[in-house]
């Protein structure tokens, strides 16, 4: 298990109040820690345009924690439907659930965050943070003609 913004028992707590999961059986600790680290990677590969990691202070880390939770969440909740054979993905239930709904505002939350539209409270850009205005490829580099490997 690697790093994470969140733990377990946040994870736990948060599918508490789905009524998705009806057991805390539902939820293998090797599961959580899985989904978490890939929640923290992702999460990270976000961030990495604009800021240097790690994240330090505690309010920003409080804000990247519900990310991580609605990430982690969401892809709980998307196993277990699948694993139940249940076919919502076509259906309007699908987009209306609250995993899904909370999944999509942290996906938005996080492209903003890359993109510098939205800035984390506390915690400054790196100073090399690559710019809207900076990422414009030079035309010219490589001749068309030939093979550059």
């Amino acid at each position: 298990m690697g790093n994470s913004y969140s733990t377990n028992s946040d994870i736990r707590g948060d599918l508490k109040g789905s009524p998705s999961f009806t057991t805390e059986t539902d939820v293998k600790d090797a599961s959580l820690n899985d989904f978490r680290d890939q929640a923290y990677s992702e999460i990270n590969s976000y961030l990495a345009y604009k800021y240097t990691l790690p994240i330090s202070d505690k309010e920003d880390l409080k804000f990247l924690k519900k990310i991580e939770i609605d990430l982690v969440v969401y892809r709980f909740w998307k196993v277990k439907n699948i694993t139940n054979q249940k076919d919502i993905i076509s259906g309007a239930g699908y987009q209306e659930s609250r995993e899904y709904i909370c999944y999509k505002e942290s996906k938005r939350m996080l492209e903003d965050l890359k993109d510098g539209s939205h800035k984390l409270q506390n915690t400054d850009f790196a100073s090399d943070a690559i710019l809207p205005q900076e990422c414009q490829v030079d035309e010219g580099v490589f001749d068309k003609n030939e093979t550059v490997w």
